[in-house]
């Protein structure tokens, strides 16, 4: 968020100002929910396609939906996604390594803190990292630049002693994935140190907005922001 705009960043993490509920977020919370729940039984005691759906329903998030009908529309898309998804799955169901993996690491110096949706243990004994989408689309080849996915990999790396050998952002609406190999020591390299000049320019104060079209649009902070009361 500080590279997307620093001003926005101290609004929400410094200055903690509230924002409004989004859907999207409560949509994509849901179905993370659930997925979890189907990864996480014991062993290979796979769940029934019934208590995957009503777990779904059970831990439905209902914030920042604008009313009744567009909630129900997410609704059921999200158990026709849940429906798909554990067909596809369920033919080769292992439980996963883990599921929703919190992790708090240094980087440099820096603390850092994230949370994986799914690591499994592939054939060779390397681990495979997948992150999950739920929005209507995602770009072309992210997957072999995100930021998200070489934290991931620096984070299993030192805390849990295997190497990666696979990452992917799974795009739950098409159930289809971008899969990668492990980030390069470059890649990792020039990742730490944008962690370490971030943190700096954040200790330093230097929190300038940094004005975009679109991104301003839909930002909770305009009625704070010094290019807009201005």
């Amino acid at each position: 968020m500080y590279l997307e705009c620093p001003a926005k960043y101290k609004f929400k993490y410094i200055d903690k100002l509230p924002e409004k509920s989004k859907h999207f977020f409560s949509f994509g919370n849901s179905v993370h929910k659930t997925l979890e729940f189907f990864y996480s039984s014991k062993e290979t005691l796979l769940p029934t396609l019934e208590q995957v759906i009503e777990y779904y329903e059970e831990n439905w998030i209902s914030a920042g939906y604008k009313d009744e009908l567009q909630e129900a529309k997410y609704l059921n898309d999200g158990k026709k996604i849940i429906t798909l998804f554990y067909n596809k799955h369920s033919r080769n169901y292992s439980a996963a390594f883990s599921v929703e993996y919190l992790f708090n690491i240094e980087i440099e110096g820096v603390p850092v803190t994230g949370k994986i949706d799914l690591i499994e243990k592939l054939p060779d004994g390397k681990l495979s990292i997948s992150d999950y989408k739920t929005g209507k689309s995602l770009a072309k080849d992210r997957v072999l630049t995100d930021n998200q996915l070489t934290i991931y990999q620096i984070a299993c790396e030192e805390l849990l002693g295997s190497e990666v050998g696979r990452l992917s952002f799974y795009h739950l609406p098409t159930l289809t994935e971008q899969v990668t190999e492990r980030r390069s020591p470059t890649q990792v390299s020039n990742f730490k140190r944008q962690v370490v000049e971030v943190a700096e320019a954040i200790t330093a104060n230097k929190f300038e907005p940094t004005p975009d079209k679109m991104k301003c649009f839909w930002c909770d902070f305009k009625n704070v922001c010094p290019v807009f009361t201005k």
